[in-house]
């Protein structure tokens, strides 16, 4: 059983070692290189070009002697951290090149390279005081564009580590699990205690064997663990990294230590043994039995609030990682920042759409949702998602031509009033041949492919995917659409191109030059958040492992106070022929109508919140064969011991 505490309490300590390397971590994503502030900038409105933002930025750069960096994705190496200096090299004298996770490395590339990548990034300034920082927000403002900066701060950055991980729900599970477990072992010496009470040893021997057993085997490893941990960091990424990774741990590893030994205290006073209850012959740690049931219970309630958090973290994650596949196929591409639309300019660039078209550089998504009654976007699902699109655009993504097995004929009756109200509307605006639907080139279907329709939302500029959707296929989206609805796609990123030289050419050559301020490429912000989010995953998975864990320890604690208390009823039941089923039904009942009953109060607490609470419904499928096959193992290894020994 001390096996048992010592694996609980590194389980334990192991977390918080783990919580306190994902702190460090996320404080070196989210600032990198040592900096204590990062600025995120946006240009979609500035009238500024893309040279001349880069030229005030360098000019300022220069002028405070603050290291400017501009972040940008990985390319083709996911482990590869990449900046571009802004201004004058510095980055020789950057103290925090060395990321925190070993298999990391960091790059360093002039701004001569950065290429397409977007100026409206995120962006380290190593070093800058509160007066560099406003002035950087003044150059910024002077081109148009906005500049919001975000300071370090260890509890916020905590915070962000919890949440983004997962690991908040763990770090509770593991302390139940400690808790447990630490309980667990009390009982297990709780005849011994009764046997050295009836030897005549003091109280103070046998608590101070006690305390020696816990020191050993809890405190001890714990210890070890910190100072392991500490080093480990200290080797593989620095002093640095190891100092800003020692104070959460250790505070965290006292807390756990301070945890155990009010536990076992706790333990010890509810089953310390008294004369009287030993003539009685009353079961060692009978005081067990409120303590136990309360872990179970809570066992049960964390585990019925854990897991739509947990699955539903893991489906983000994944749908990150599909995000992150799915950009992949736009790399290369890029997109415009452009001018407001002018109307002046809708035939040129329509024009110069026809140009890229033809040459297979253009392709165009566009995914509107339409809401009836009383919903609002953002208030309530869409009664429907329709996706305007063209097929180069569906063969960057590997999608099947028009015509194919996943492609069925849609009807406007399919739709409701009001999204074919909407659509009747909008199909002058969109479709340049006045035949609307029934152009030869322009195809109405519905998608019912295995995996979900990826397109560019309408509103956010973001991949999205959607699954049974109504699909507006156009041959050639610049010849098939409206130069209005072309020029109004450019700026949010719902027409992309495939060659940055030719989308100048093609637009200067038709005289719509004017509408370009910058070319950026397409993929860089949702490959950077794709590839950010995708590094929580694994510990959502053990999150959701050590919940599980939990539960079970304190289901199976509860199972053998319960046949203790029960050791002379179950002899006489068994003896006579009665089914360990049959014995426990009782219990089993017990716990079938307390799990029913949180996973309902859970329903409805998630419901509240918002979220969907359906995968609450997984706990009594879980809990309760879990359940009858540990009270099935507790009643028979009382049994046992009541055979080997006699009740």
């Amino acid at each position: 059983m001390t096996k048992l505490v010592t694996a609980a309490s590194l389980i334990a300590a192991s977390l918080l070692a783990l919580l306190a390397a994902i702190f460090v971590n996320t404080a070196d994503r989210y600032f990198p290189l040592g900096s204590d502030a990062t600025v995120l900038i946006s240009l979609e409105d500035s009238p500024a070009p893309r040279t001349q933002v880069l030229q005030e930025l360098t000019e300022w750069s220069a002028r405070t002697e603050v290291s400017l960096f501009l972040q940008a994705p990985a390319d083709e190496d996911p482990n590869a951290r990449t900046f571009y200096t802004i201004g004058p090299d510095s980055s020789d004298g950057v103290t925090g090149q060395k990321p925190f996770l070993p298999w990391q490395h960091t790059e360093f590339l002039s701004a001569s390279e950065l290429g397409d990548h977007n100026l409206a990034a995120s962006y380290v300034p190593v070093g800058a005081n509160m007066a560099e920082r406003q002035s950087f927000t003044d150059v910024v403002e002077s081109l148009g564009g906005q500049a919001w900066w975000t300071a370090f701060d260890w509890r916020h950055m905590l915070l962000q580590s919890l949440v983004e991980s997962g690991a908040a729900l763990a770090l509770l599970t593991s302390g139940v699990l400690l808790v447990t477990s630490v309980l667990m072992w009390v009982l297990s010496r709780a005849r011994r205690h009764d046997l050295q009470f009836l030897a005549g040893e003091s109280t103070t021997e046998i608590l101070k064997e006690d305390a020696s057993v816990l020191v050993r085997w809890v405190v001890v490893p714990i210890a070890l663990l910190s100072v392991i941990s500490i080093f480990a960091v200290f080797v593989v990424s620095g002093l640095q990294y190891a100092s800003r990774f020692m104070v959460p741990l250790l505070i965290g590893q006292m807390l756990l230590i301070f945890l155990a030994l009010l536990t076992w205290a706790f333990a010890v006073a509810l089953s310390w043994p008294t004369r009287q209850a030993i003539a009685r012959r009353e079961l060692p740690g009978a005081g067990f039995g409120l303590p136990s049931e309360a872990l179970r219970l809570l066992s049960v309630a964390i585990t019925a609030l854990a897991l739509p958090f947990l699955v539903a973290g893991l489906i983000g994650t994944q749908h990150a990682a599909d995000q992150a596949q799915e950009w992949s196929h736009l790399d290369g591409w890029v997109s415009i920042r452009s001018l407001s639309a002018a109307e002046e300019l809708e035939e040129p660039t329509r024009e110069a759409a026809i140009d890229l078209s033809s040459k297979e550089q253009l392709a165009f998504s566009k995914a509107l949702n339409v809401y009836s009654g009383p919903n609002e976007p953002g208030a309530g699902e869409p009664t429907l998602s329709l996706i305007v699109t063209d097929q180069a655009f569906l063969e960057l993504m590997g999608i099947g031509p028009v015509g194919g097995p996943d492609w069925i004929p849609a009807r406007e009756t399919e739709l409701s009033a009001e999204a074919a109200e909407i659509m009747r509307d909008s199909l002058p605006l969109w479709l340049a041949d006045s035949a609307g639907l029934d152009a030869p080139d322009v195809h109405f279907v519905r998608w019912q492919g295995s995996k979900p329709l990826a397109a560019i939302d309408g509103a956010t500029g973001e991949l999205e995917f959607y699954r049974d959707p109504v699909v507006l296929v156009v041959e050639n989206a610049g010849e098939a659409l409206t130069g209005n609805l072309l020029l109004s796609s450019i700026s949010t990123g719902n027409v992309i191109f495939g060659n940055t030289d030719a989308v100048r050419q093609a637009f200067d050559r038709h005289g719509a030059g004017d509408v370009i301020l910058s070319v950026d490429r397409a993929a860089d912000a949702g490959m950077l958040r794709a590839q950010l989010l995708n590094q929580t995953m694994w510990l959502r998975w053990l999150s959701l492992g050590l919940v599980l864990a939990a539960l079970a320890l304190s289901t199976a604690v509860g199972a053998e106070v319960w046949a203790g208390r029960l050791s002379r009823r179950i002899f006489v039941l068994r003896t006579t022929g009665y089914s360990w089923a049959w014995i426990a039904r009782r219990r089993l009942l017990w716990e079938c109508v307390s799990a029913a009953f949180i996973s309902v109060f859970g329903v409805l607490f998630l419901v509240q919140l918002g979220l969907s609470p359906w995968w609450v419904l997984l706990l009594p499928m879980l809990y309760l064969p879990l359940s009858m096959q540990l009270h099935v193992r507790a009643l028979r290894r009382r049994f046992t011991s009541l055979i080997s020994r006699g009740p």
